[in-house]
């Protein structure tokens, strides 16, 4: 296996060490501190909230702090010897005079599995022997990921635990917690019992200070000895063990992760090396974001939204992700299909925003959702599932060919298109969206924050809301599902799904496009009327297919404006609009993608099925 060498660079505010549910968020300093997002947390739990190193009771000051890889860091710090002032006669002046009496280094290297491990490793530079006292400051809270950034809701007991015995020492937090519910007629009572488990392997016997929470080593060190130190830091979720493993297992993992994904081979030697980094840099970032436990007999696998709150799945994010990575690997695609076939809706759900066909937008693992504090534990209310679906499907059968993989996929896609046509089609013949949970999403489409949808006044437009990129995508999904069906032997139901795509793409161009302005509306309000805000919708419209081919290139130039293009993307929201903030996730934040590849790519200009009789393909 090729070496790279590690890139020391500097840090931002927090960085992040990850693998399946575990994310490790340290501060630019390496530690974790207790403020914000900072944290060890596992399956959206923060079970360390503080983790820093100080000697002599004095904090340190950090060399480097650099990741390796997705799932490793390495931390150097240097600190002044207890015999500084016996090291010099004079007082050391001139360049590194001050940073020559800082003679020991602490090196901390750590790696992300199913917990954290981390190695630690004093040596003393000095020509001294040194005695000093090592102390880690560690405490446990178990918030909610989305908890450490507001007010805490949930709240239990926590019991702690110290057992020294010879070379190995543990120190355990145990949090439980109930929670009496009632929501919209779903009353219960939930229940958690979350553990963390820190274990020590010193050579020697620790002390634990239960009023400071300090774990004290007394470290002795000869001239030019080093001292070593193995932490281990599992967890417990509800029954279910998460075990550190060693880095080498930890690597085979990730090894494991990337078998299946393509290298890139380019043949002009600057191209190649620029596109084979990033390729292999992509590989990596999905490898990481990976959902062992979602891990399929067949070796499909799906992945997590992203870093660190939503290490979770997320249905419309793992499609996406799936699709767009379908040049690396089929394994994505069938693991994501899989597990939205298996938690797809087969009942009324209010507070879940829950109706039969329905894909599930979320499954949250984090305390709030577990105990019932909100519905994100399975939550369903977004209406791109049933889009993306049928599109994931379909990539999938063009790339694999393979009737009996796709087959048991099918059953589930026209389960989330009658979901469709059922509950979101509106009398106008659009899909529109309104949440029926008290604590529901209020904005279900592409554009799901709750400021996304606004007027050109700037005011917000109440739901049912029918979002234009989403007619966008019901025509993808009835587009493809259409070819699948026909390829099975199903023509009816294929000319059917087709003809209803064909009027679809006929009534969108005559309702949302605004002819002054050169591009599409944002979707239409509760009263059917257009809603004459600028933004990235008609990119959604343009690369699934549903533009007419007159309009196709008055959007795009549209698109390339300089109020919409930032130079290194498209703006959700026009720079002219009243409501504009380009820190705002929706009202002019850059999606760095290109009109025309957002959703569909090369696979929407394939021809219209055989029956087709409009004398154009079916984009």
């Amino acid at each position: 296996m090729a070496l790279s060498l590690a890139k020391l660079r500097p840090r931002e505010k927090v960085s992040y060490v990850s693998h399946s549910r575990t994310v490790l968020a340290v501060a630019a300093d390496g530690f974790i501190h207790g403020e914000g997002e900072q944290g060890l947390f596992v399956c959206q739990t923060r079970l360390i909230s503080i983790y820093r190193y100080r000697v002599n009771g004095h904090p340190l000051e950090p060399v480097g702090v650099s990741n390796l890889q997705e799932h490793s860091q390495i931390a150097y710090y240097i600190f002044e010897s207890p015999n500084a002032s016996s090291e010099f006669l004079h007082e050391p002046l001139g360049p590194g005079g001050t940073a020559a009496t800082e003679s020991i280094e602490l090196r901390l290297s750590r790696f992300a599995s199913d917990g954290l491990i981390e190695e630690v490793e004093l040596t003393n530079y000095s020509k001294h022997y040194v005695a000093f006292p090592l102390e880690l400051e560690i405490d446990a809270d178990f918030a909610d990921a989305s908890e450490v950034h507001g007010k805490r809701q949930q709240f239990g007991r926590i019991d702690e635990s110290w057992r020294a015995n010879g070379d190995y020492s543990e120190l355990t937090w145990a949090y439980t917690a109930e929670h009496e519910y009632e929501h919209q007629g779903d009353t219960g009572k939930a229940s958690l019992c979350r553990s963390v488990t820190v274990t020590l392997q010193t050579g020697s016997t620790p002390t634990y200070d239960r009023d400071h929470k300090r774990i004290v080593v007394a470290v002795k060190l000869q001239p030019h000895e080093s001292w070593r130190c193995s932490m281990l830091i599992s967890a417990n979720i509800d029954g279910h063990e998460y075990k550190p493993v060693r880095p080498a297992e930890a690597i085979a993992a990730q090894d494991e992760s990337l078998a299946g994904m393509a290298h890139a081979e380019m043949g002009t030697p600057q191209i190649a090396f620029t596109v084979n980094c990033a390729l292999e840099q992509a590989r990596r970032d999905l490898a990481a974001l990976r959902l062992h436990d979602l891990d399929r007999e067949d070796g499909g696998w799906t992945l997590a939204g992203g870093l660190p709150a939503y290490v979770a799945f997320f249905g419309r994010d793992s499609l996406t992700a799936s699709w767009q990575a379908s040049l690396l690997t089929d394994k994505m695609m069938r693991g994501t299909l899989a597990e939205l076939a298996a938690t797809q809706a087969a009942q009324q759900h209010d507070w879940r925003d829950a109706q039969p066909g329905r894909f599930v937008h979320q499954i949250d693992t984090g305390p709030l959702a577990v105990l019932r504090y909100n519905p994100l534990s399975r939550y369903y209310g977004g209406l791109t599932g049933p889009g993306f679906y049928p599109v994931v499907l379909s990539n999938l059968w063009h790339w694999t060919g393979d009737r009996e993989l796709i087959r048991s996929f099918i059953g589930p896609a026209l389960k989330g298109i009658g979901w469709l046509d059922r509950e979101s089609k509106t009398a106008n013949g659009f899909y529109a969206y309104r949440t029926r949970s008290e604590q529901g999403i209020k904005n279900q489409a592409w554009k799901d924050s709750s400021d996304a949808i606004v007027y050109p006044d700037g005011t917000q437009v109440k739901d049912p809301i029918a979002p234009a990129e989403f007619q966008a995508f019901a025509f993808g999904a009835k587009v493809r599902m259409s070819e699948l069906m026909w390829w099975s032997g199903e023509r009816d139901l294929s000319k059917r799904l087709f003809e209803e795509a064909i009027t679809l793409r006929e009534r969108f161009n005559e309702c949302f496009w605004m002819e002054d302005e050169g591009c599409f509306g944002m979707g239409l309000d509760p009263a059917g009327k257009l809603i004459r805000s600028v933004g990235s919708e008609s990119a959604h419209a343009v690369a699934a297919g549903i533009v007419r081919r007159d309009r196709a290139r008055r959007t795009v130039e549209r698109l390339f404006q300089p109020d919409l293009f930032s130079g290194c993307g498209v703006r959700t929201l026009s720079s002219q609009h009243p409501r504009f903030n380009p820190f705002s996730y929706h009202r002019g934040f850059r999606l760095a993608r290109r009109a025309g590849r957002l959703l569909y790519g090369v696979d929407a200009l394939r021809p219209a099925p055989a029956f087709a009789s409009t004398g154009e393909s079916a984009v």
